[in-house]
């Protein structure tokens, strides 16, 4: 089981035993750090939970090649994740490969983006879910009319679909799951009850105290073949409730090798960190350095941070920690200004991650306070 994940044997040895010996915990919380293969193993668990045969990954059911390809009504995904950076890189290796894998993970991709509009989780009147309604179905139609019979305008056909694309994963900044949303999910569980259901809450750890409260009132009286799955960096940043209520599988960060056979195996390129390949920037330390030497100069802040920085709002802090450093061993800085610096990061950096404020403003605030 578990072919497509790599590394993380206790993770896989784990699941792969309770599933055997028919144990598996109706919650579980897989936790680690990014790019270590959470919601790799979560879609793998639910294809084998929705299989109607033995889970095998060529298996031929018609439950299987949904969950393959994303489609399963019997799993739901939510949350947030780095959608534009992820869609950005599988496209660019389907094109640079034009393979029949590569066309599968790049439409799995974008999938992931929009599965979380599944009309029956957001009210109609939901503001984030009236801005998307008109990009949905027109997305979806040319993401399935892509194949490999002509590629001619295959280019200009990504680069459409990649448009459309960041436009709705722009919809979900700053987004939480919400308690109507947790309410809504009960009401999805009790249809077809015949069948197993998965949830998938990606950044778990953001969701806010009444949502929280819902899904634990779901955790304490959960419905049968109803499994849910939540994904988070850190145990410790979700509710001790909650908690109490699931399975942990700890993630940890995968060996240089691990992530070189993942860049290689599914991406076709060479390197050794997944982060790198997915959220640096090229001339990211540049962006910095402009934005750093900026605020002492008081240049203009809106020259200095394009708006293409936001999806890389936590490398950008780092690398401004990094001058800080440099500036500090040089004697430019004093240790007490290289402390204040590093407190506004920190606090600018505990506002993205927990409160999930606007970049933007956060660096307004960095660079005028």
């Amino acid at each position: 089981m578990f072919p497509n994940l790599i590394g993380q044997k206790g993770v896989k040895d784990g699941l792969t035993k309770a599933i055997t010996t028919n144990q598996l915990a109706p919650a579980m919380l897989f936790y680690g750090p990014s790019y270590s293969g959470k919601l790799t193993a979560a879609l793998e668990l639910a294809r084998t939970l929705s299989c109607s045969q033995k889970a095998a990954w060529q298996c031929d059911c018609r439950n299987c090649a949904a969950a393959r390809k994303l489609l399963s009504p019997y799993t739901v995904m939510l949350g947030s994740r780095y959608f534009k950076p992820e869609i950005q890189r599988t496209g660019e290796t389907f094109l640079a490969n034009q393979s029949p894998i590569g066309l599968i993970l790049y439409q799995r991709t974008v999938r992931k983006l929009l599965r979380r509009f599944d009309s029956f989780l957001w009210e109609d009147d939901d503001s984030r879910f009236k801005k998307a309604k008109p990009l949905i179905l027109p997305l979806a139609e040319q993401l399935d009319s892509l194949d490999l019979t002509n590629t001619t305008n295959l280019a200009n056909e990504i680069e459409a679909i990649n448009a459309k694309a960041f436009e709705l994963a722009g919809i979900l900044d700053n987004y939480a799951v919400n308690i109507g949303q947790i309410r809504r999910l009960s009401s999805w569980a009790r249809s077809n009850a015949q069948n197993n259901k998965i949830v998938i809450i990606e950044e778990a750890d953001k969701i806010g105290v009444a949502a929280g409260n819902a899904l634990l009132k779901i955790l304490e009286e959960p419905s049968e073949k109803l499994y849910f799955i939540l994904i988070a960096k850190e145990r410790q940043s979700l509710m001790e409730t909650i908690v109490s209520r699931v399975r942990p599988y700890h993630f940890t960060e995968r060996s240089a090798a691990d992530e070189a056979e993942a860049l290689s195996r599914i991406f076709k390129t060479t390197g050794s960190s997944l982060q790198q390949f997915f959220v640096a920037l090229p001339n990211l330390n540049e962006l910095a350095a402009s934005f750093y030497n900026g605020y002492k100069t008081k240049q203009n802040l809106y020259s200095l941070y394009p708006k293409e920085l936001d999806d890389y709002f936590a490398a950008f802090l780092s690398e401004i920690v990094k001058l800080i450093q440099d500036d500090l061993l040089c004697g430019r800085l004093s240790i007490y200004e290289a402390e204040e610096f590093n407190a506004k990061l920190n606090r600018a950096k505990q506002q993205y991650t927990v409160y999930r404020q606007s970049p933007q403003s956060l660096a307004e605030w960095l660079f005028y306070s």
